[in-house]
């Protein structure tokens, strides 16, 4: 089983840009996700194996917004009793956007998931 990962942006342009130099360098799937009437965001499902490979995603997003300016990602993925958790980077907060350290608690908010939910589905 997979773990799934939803990125949302708000620009296509971003999307895209995510897609030509992030994409080729993670550990799992992507794919985009159709647009939700009503909903302006860009999805993308990145589909992973291992909670390492989930911080990763996070990490490498990250590191994509150091690079961007006015770009935000919203992150979703599954939590345990069906519910879903969320999470924000942003390259426009502060002066030089998202600390270091909050993205680090970030990726291991959904590192944790990927574990829990992996482990659930093994057994």
């Amino acid at each position: 089983m997979a773990f799934e990962i939803t990125l949302s942006f708000v620009r296509e342009h971003d999307l895209a840009l995510y897609e030509e130099r992030i994409v080729p360098r993670l550990r799992g799937v992507a794919s985009r996700l159709g647009e939700v009437e009503g909903d302006p965001m860009h999805r993308l499902s990145v589909k992973v194996t291992s909670p390492s490979a989930a911080k990763d995603v996070v990490s490498l997003t990250h590191g994509f917004l150091a690079h961007a300016k006015n770009v935000r990602v919203d992150l979703s993925w599954p939590i345990a009793g069906g519910g879903t958790a969320s999470g924000q980077l942003d390259a426009s907060t502060g002066a030089t956007g998202i600390s270091p350290r909050e993205a680090d608690l970030l990726a291991i908010r959904v590192a944790g998931g990927a574990k829990l939910a992996l482990q659930e589905a093994s057994e």
